[in-house]
């Protein structure tokens, strides 16, 4: 798995509980682009009332499907792996230092051509997630649909 999109979030609606990317339609057309995995870290300045979320991981999908969403600048993503802790989720840095640095050293507003080292950091982050030890207590979505809630 080596297209992988890391970016950054301002708020914490989208992706919705059912592991629906762009149901606000965020990242509008970027959804459309070839990539098999996402990773959504906080910015570091999130909208009001999402301020919590500010530089975590907050989201991880893994596998994904879309619909075509004509009201939307891109298609509605789903994912066979989709795991979402919002403000429960760990410190991006304390993860991905190269990825973090790219995302929030520069202006970047995500990252999908990655180096060697960055491109390590997102795939420890989907194998952690997988594993159960990156968010224990999310919200989680699989093929078998199984849920979880963070405290």
């Amino acid at each position: 798995m080596n297209r992988i999109l890391v970016y950054k979030r301002t708020h914490t609606d989208d992706p919705d509980q059912k592991g629906r990317f762009g149901c606000c339609d965020c990242m509008g057309r970027i959804r459309a682009w070839r990539f098999d995995a996402v990773i959504g870290v906080g910015g570091k300045r999130p909208c009001l009332g999402s301020e919590s979320i500010a530089e975590r991981i907050t989201w991880v999908g893994i596998g994904r499907s879309e619909k075509r969403a004509p009201d939307k600048r891109g298609p509605i993503l789903t994912f066979s792996r989709f795991f979402l802790c919002n403000d429960g989720g760990p410190m991006f840095k304390d993860f991905a230092n190269s990825l973090y640095r790219r995302l929030f050293n520069t202006s970047a507003r995500y990252v999908l051509n990655m180096s060697d080292d960055e491109l390590m950091e997102a795939h420890n982050i989907l194998t952690q997630a997988t594993a159960g030890s990156l968010f224990p207590t999310s919200t989680q979505h699989e093929s078998t649909r199984s849920t979880n809630r963070c405290r």
